[in-house]
């Protein structure tokens, strides 16, 4: 048995998705969507039943993708940038790593750890470049990759970045993971 139609909207906006988004997902048009939440209009059984489908495989966090959940706002630095300015970024957007970017192409990354070992050695963060401290570049997938790749790519790496055509779309942490599938 499925909860009532009105169920629909509240159900949605617990898990953050819009109506173009849900709709897409559900194979059902936004204004279909958009009218069943105004209680304007009574779907079919059938296409009742594909948005609740779509609605609970979202609720457990299936059937997303990476360009579901990732960050749009990419903060990065460059090879040559002061690791005090790095450090700086870092603290003034609450992040705990940046992808080094050259030419609009991630080329590597900088992490807390990463700048504390090599302080740990000895090293003076106002004398280091970013370069000397970056890391190898975090995997790089499609945006239609599952959000199954993401979540175990994440057990390895601290970002997982987004890119089409050679162009960086957005960035996934484990945070931008939780946010979206995290019933609130």
């Amino acid at each position: 048995m499925f909860p009532s139609l009105a169920e629909i909207k509240r159900m949605r906006k617990r898990i953050g998705m819009t109506q173009s988004e849900l709709a897409r997902l559900s194979g059902v048009s936004q204004s279909l969507l958009a009218k069943i939440e105004s209680e304007r209009i009574n779907p079919t059984y059938a296409k009742t039943v594909q948005i609740f489908k779509s609605l609970e495989r979202l609720s457990k966090g299936e059937g997303l993708k990476a360009k579901d959940v990732m960050n749009t706002s990419i903060i990065g630095c460059a090879a040559g940038d002061s690791l005090l300015s790095v450090i700086r970024e870092m603290k003034e957007h609450g992040i705990s790593q940046l992808p080094v970017i050259h030419n609009s192409k991630p080329i590597g990354i900088v992490t807390e750890t990463a700048i504390l070992e090599r302080i740990a050695e000895g090293g003076k963060a106002e004398e280091m470049r970013a370069e000397e401290v970056m890391e190898d570049c975090p995997p790089i997938i499609s945006p239609e990759s599952g959000i199954d790749v993401v979540a175990f790519l994440l057990r390895y790496f601290p970002i997982v970045l987004v890119s089409k055509g050679g162009r960086l779309l957005g960035i996934v942490t484990k945070a931008d993971i939780l946010e979206k599938v995290a019933v609130r």
